[in-house]
């Protein structure tokens, strides 16, 4: 079975849970830097072999000597084999063996880190890697504007705060203007109640037809009705308007406990909000990290990518050169043959003379 990788991008609208999208990027990082402890090691492996080479060249040949072309080289081998290996410096066993093996044990921890990776996400395991970096770097990027956003509504909910805070400070101005009012009513009422008294009591102890003033001028029975009259009519009126007040001051303490009960919730929405806000900035700040560390581990990919490429080169010289010096041992060996062929022939020539002399002196 064949597992086909699926290309996702932002227009994809996906929107992972925060605390996986940072634990993914956390493994992606992890195992970006298992590759370049493994790079690391197989190019740490490939500059010794090269210094070391470097050295023993320039321990052998003298200052003066530079290193000539290869096929100048190649045509002024000299017969002796051991001379002929001298200049070129191939790779020993032990230093290819510690290549492969540098290699493999990359090539494992590989293997290992994406098992796990798929092995804890799940739901992700047939997605491309970088395709879901770029993805879960997108909806960090709209965690930010949404950050931006919630301070200003938390600058609006301040600003509604201070407009709440002016209104409840006019409404307790208020209350405190009609409180008193409300005294002064009553001190008004109770002074007519005061008088009406006063004056029931002076109407009951004079006998009609003979209340005088002060002034000893007779006082009629209607002219006290009239007073009375008018004192209770006044009396009643501002009964009636304290009970208007007293209505009014009840209407205003609901309205107050209404607003105090909105500015209760509102604030525990904006301890809300500015908690999610100081979550979403630490996220923020991890992520500005891990882009910080994946930009200073590209830089160091791409300088040991260019190593491998010089050393990939190298050795293609190499390869090279040991294959000239290996058809020139070969046609050494040719000529060695030809040479031992030659003598063999010789010397069974030699026998036969000698076979053919033996004869004749015995005869």
């Amino acid at each position: 079975m064949v597992k086909k990788k699926v290309k996702i991008s932002a227009a994809d609208n996906i929107n992972p849970d925060p605390d996986v999208a940072l634990e993914l990027g956390k493994s992606i990082y992890l195992t970006e830097v298992t590759e370049e402890e493994a790079a690391r090691q197989v190019h740490a492996t490939h500059e010794r072999i090269v210094i070391e080479s470097v050295l023993e060249l320039a321990r052998r040949r003298p200052a003066c000597v530079v290193f000539r072309d290869t096929s100048r080289v190649s045509k002024k081998v000299s017969s002796d084999p051991s001379q002929k290996l001298k200049g070129v410096q191939s790779i020993t066993l032990e230093e290819q063996e510690a290549t492969n093996t540098a290699l493999k044990e990359r090539q494992r921890l590989l293997g290992s880190n994406l098992t796990r990776q798929k092995e804890k996400f799940k739901e992700y395991a047939y997605y491309d890697t970088e395709s879901l970096k770029k993805t879960i770097l997108s909806y960090l990027n709209s965690i930010e504007i949404r950050i931006d956003e919630r301070a200003c509504h938390e600058e609006e909910l301040q600003k509604k705060e201070q407009n709440v805070k002016e209104r409840r400070n006019d409404v307790k101005w208020l209350n405190e203007m009609e409180f008193q009012k409300q005294e002064k009513r009553m001190n008004v009422g109770t002074i007519l109640d005061d008088n009406l008294d006063v004056t029931k009591q002076q109407g009951k102890s004079s006998s009609p037809g003979n209340e005088r003033g002060a002034n000893g001028a007779k006082i009629s029975k209607n002219g006290l009705d009239n007073d009375i009259t008018i004192a209770k009519f006044s009396h009643d009126k501002d009964k009636t308007e304290v009970q208007w007040s007293n209505n009014r001051l009840l209407e205003n303490y609901h309205e107050v406990k209404k607003t105090n009960e909105n500015n209760k919730a509102l604030k525990e929405a904006n301890d809300l909000l500015t908690k999610e806000l100081k979550t979403y900035k630490e996220k923020v700040r991890v992520l500005e990290i891990s882009k910080g560390n994946n930009t200073t581990y590209f830089n160091e990919y791409i300088k040991a990518d260019r190593k491998a490429k010089r050393f990939e080169k190298e050795s293609q010289s190499q390869s090279i050169r040991d294959r000239y010096i290996i058809r020139d041992l070969k046609q050494e060996r040719d000529k060695l043959q030809l040479s031992v062929t030659k003598l063999k022939r010789q010397s069974l020539e030699h026998q036969k003379t000698q076979t053919i002399f033996k004869l004749q002196l015995s005869d």
